[in-house]
């Protein structure tokens, strides 16, 4: 047999048989599991009600962000343009020393994304492009992923060449 669970999560077998079951959940697509193991056996005799076969489920995480031209070389603002194609790394740890866990290219619209995040402290640093400066996005971001995190916004702003916008 197989059930759907409650809003509360609860969920229940009734009515069985004498016998041994084995009670098992699906994984819902985006999640971990986190608790109950493969699953329970549970052996039915008469007048058994077994409880407590629960099982835990991490909703994974997101981080995304959008990297941007900085024209006028002020900082995010409204006549900044996307800028796809640069490297963006995401680093377990709250700084670029710990481990590189994944890299990315932001796509044609400046935005870039990293899926699929268990529970942790990251660390999002971009790699400015050459012949640019960074005004915006800081040295990066620390996020901390919890169950269900998306984290957004975490963008960067570049303006071409150096120093200040005089001297370009």
């Amino acid at each position: 047999a197989s059930t759907v669970t409650a809003g509360d999560g609860s969920y229940s077998f009734d009515n069985l048989g004498p016998g041994t079951y084995f009670v098992q959940e699906t994984v819902p697509a985006g999640y971990s599991q986190t608790g109950g193991n493969a699953g329970y056996v549970v052996v039915v005799t008469s007048g058994l009600n077994s409880g407590g076969n629960n099982f835990d489920n991490f909703k994974k995480g997101k981080i995304s962000g959008t990297k941007y031209t900085d024209i006028t070389g002020n900082s995010f603002s409204a006549d900044d343009t996307a800028l796809g194609g640069v490297t963006i790394n995401l680093y377990q740890g709250n700084n670029a020393n710990g481990t590189l866990v994944a890299s990315t290219t932001t796509a044609a619209d400046g935005s870039y994304s990293f899926d699929n995040l268990g529970a942790g402290t990251y660390f999002v640093q971009e790699t400015v492009p050459t012949g640019y400066t960074q005004t915006g996005g800081n040295s990066g971001y620390v996020v901390i992923v919890t169950s269900g995190v998306n984290s957004t916004g975490n963008n960067y702003d570049n303006t071409p060449g150096t120093g200040s916008p005089e001297e370009r």
